[in-house]
């Protein structure tokens, strides 16, 4: 007897859906499992089983869930195959430079580098002038210095990930220090 999806697709240290199992027969004593991924859990309860967690390493698994007998005795009909497919997470990277600055009015910011890997084939930048062209090289991508009009807020985020894998994101932002006023200069008479 079991529940849950005896078939899934998850990304890369996503937790999977929890899968039930309960053995029953007159020679049945315990419940095992074959093939467990790295990040899964098998807790089992006299007769019953469960697996829980995040796989860790992309690859096409195939689990084996089956009830153990006295003295070797089961039945094959007892056995349940689990399939379980774990994409390539998208990862994002910062190398250099800082996510949130604070600069005078009319300074440049300082120019930030982040890196991407996994699944990711690119990158998407949201919040910039649309006037900065970032430059790429390889899996590295590096916003140049530039000066701001106002103070905003910005994101990275990665592309080209497969589904169910949902893109890397970091954000940062960009804001002056307070503009000092005028000193209140009051002439003293002796």
């Amino acid at each position: 007897k079991t529940s849950g999806q005896e078939s899934q697709t998850v990304c890369q240290n996503a937790n999977i859906s929890k899968i039930t199992y309960s053995a029953e027969g007159h020679y049945t004593k315990s419940v095992g499992v074959k093939g467990l991924p790295d990040g899964l859990v098998f807790t089992k309860n006299g007769l019953d089983a469960s697996i829980t967690g995040a796989p860790i390493k992309p690859d096409e698994y195939e689990i084996k869930i089956f009830a153990e007998g006295e003295d070797g005795i089961s039945c094959i009909s007892d056995t349940l195959i689990f399939k379980l497919i774990v994409k390539e997470a998208p990862t994002l990277t910062l190398k250099d430079g800082l996510l949130d600055q604070k600069i005078c009015n009319g300074d440049p910011t300082t120019s930030i580098q982040v890196e991407f890997g996994g699944s990711a084939t690119s990158i998407n930048l949201t919040g910039f002038p649309n006037n900065l062209t970032p430059i790429i090289s390889g899996n590295t991508l590096e916003i140049p210095s530039y000066t701001p009009n106002v103070e905003n807020s910005f994101s990275i985020e990665t592309v080209g990930q497969e589904s169910p894998c949902t893109a890397a994101k970091i954000n940062g932002s960009v804001t002056f220090y307070d503009t000092p006023t005028a000193p209140n200069i009051v002439q003293i008479k002796n």
